[in-house]
């Protein structure tokens, strides 16, 4: 569907609310259509195509918000019904819709032939996968994985004069090496996507396949104060995870984060910026505004390891008497908007290459992924997380395979710890994120 058209449908059914007696009206609208190949046991699983298709309706009546869904076009009226009776159930806050503004203009998100939802166009990709990953490790099989296509259009309309829609399409591929080592069985994943059809598939097979080899005969680990270096897997499950969850403006006005009472001071090392960037080109996650239809920019999280910014969407800033940072994001059309990031850009002053960050460690670890950092404490920054795929750092050389270590420690005094920053930073659905260089860290054999 032709943007224009979507945005148009959405103006109507805000009329509408607006028509019974609404005093503000929102409607966000999205639909898509993706294309998904798995692979399991060496060879293609399935194929299965889908659609999606719905939208929310928000409303402001006699101060109170209320909201509905629909999951079509026919059932949008229902949803115009639906969310004022809802509204009296609500506190009242006299909440206002947002005002609409100037959107930047992002290119290169929308691929024709990608939204055909081609399956010759998934297959050539899934048997790059295959061949890659057999090839460069012949005794691994492949235990999941596989190709997925989409395309989305959305749009986002009120009653302030909000109107915009966009559109874009994606293709994601991945997979899931498995290799017997003994009585171990050693795992790799690695995956990559794109807005267009420049997709190296086979590249994410290779990288896969001498990971898992590199994984081989790893040798018992050891429990102490030591230094690593987190690849961006790691760095983005635990640094940013982490770091996200400390700024997200309503939990930390309400004196429930790490970084309640530390904005506009220095929280990181001072080489250490995060920026939350939609505007990025090729950013998967780039988008000319927020779920609530206004416009996305380059937004200053922490900079040069200082605190700048708490995050809100209009809801949370109406709450706490602060202006949206333009934060609004949704898990799906069903659901109101909530606070977030759209693209997490990390980056840090004097980058070096990983075999730059390596080779300034004299015993330590090289760690790939943590598993756990869901379980981490926002108010303390507490956390303590699992490394499965860690290799052993000696002399400033990888020098082979380590048993999987636990990693204790507290976010504040990580960042703090903080000593060198990659120069490749791994392209992510929904972050760029570089691998980062630890002194004294904790682990735990």
């Amino acid at each position: 569907m032709d943007p224009a058209q979507l945005l148009g449908q959405a103006e109507d059914v805000v009329r509408k609310a607006v028509a019974r007696g609404a005093s503000g009206a929102e409607v966000y609208w999205e639909l898509g259509g993706s294309l998904d190949l798995e692979l399991e046991n060496d060879e293609v699983a399935s194929l299965g195509r889908g659609d999606h298709q719905g939208g929310g309706v928000r409303v402001v009546k006699d101060g109170r918000v209320g909201f509905a869904y629909f999951s079509d076009q026919g059932n949008a009226p229902a949803a115009v019904g639906r969310a004022p009776d809802l509204s009296r159930l609500a506190p009242k806050r006299d909440f206002e819709l947002p005002s609409p503004d100037r959107l930047p203009s992002i290119e290169g998100r929308w691929d024709d032939a990608l939204a055909t939802l081609d399956v010759d166009h998934a297959s050539l990709w899934a048997r790059d996968l295959l061949q890659a990953s057999k090839e460069t490790a012949p005794e691994a099989h492949v235990a999941g994985g596989g190709v997925g296509i989409g395309w989305d259009v959305v749009a986002v309309a009120n009653s302030e004069g909000v109107a915009c829609a966009d559109r874009r399409t994606h293709v994601e591929a991945g997979v899931n090496l498995v290799l017997a080592d003994g009585e171990r069985s050693l795992n790799a994943w690695d995956s990559d996507g794109v807005h267009t059809g420049k997709l190296d598939a086979f590249g994410v097979g290779v990288r896969v396949g001498e990971e898992v080899l590199s994984l081989r005969q790893p040798r018992e680990a050891a429990s102490g104060s030591c230094d690593l270096v987190f690849r961006p897997d790691a760095v983005s499950e635990l640094v940013s995870g982490l770091i996200v969850s400390a700024v997200g403006g309503d939990d930390a006005l309400r004196g429930k984060t790490v970084w309640s009472e530390k904005l506009g001071e220095e929280v990181a090392q001072s080489r250490l910026s995060l920026f939350d960037d939609p505007t990025l080109p090729g950013a998967l996650g780039a988008t000319p505004f927020d779920d609530e239809g206004l416009p996305t920019r380059r937004l200053p999280i922490i900079e040069d390891g200082v605190l700048r910014t708490f995050l809100f969407d209009c809801r949370d800033a109406h709450l706490h008497g602060q202006t949206s940072t333009h934060s609004a994001v949704r898990g799906n059309s069903h659901v109101p908007p909530e606070t977030g990031t759209h693209h997490l850009v990390l980056e840090g002053r004097g980058a070096q290459p990983e075999d730059a960050l390596v080779a300034g460690i004299d015993a330590g670890y090289l760690v790939g992924s943590v598993l756990g950092a869901h379980t981490a404490n926002a108010t303390t920054g507490d956390f303590s997380v699992t490394a499965p795929n860690v290799w052993r750092v000696e002399g400033g050389e990888v020098v082979g395979a380590s048993s999987e270590v636990a990693i204790g420690g507290n976010l504040p005094e990580l960042l703090q710890h903080l000593d060198g920053v990659g120069d490749a930073p791994k392209r992510m659905d929904g972050a760029r994120i570089p691998a980062l260089r630890f002194r004294g860290v904790q682990v735990s054999a």
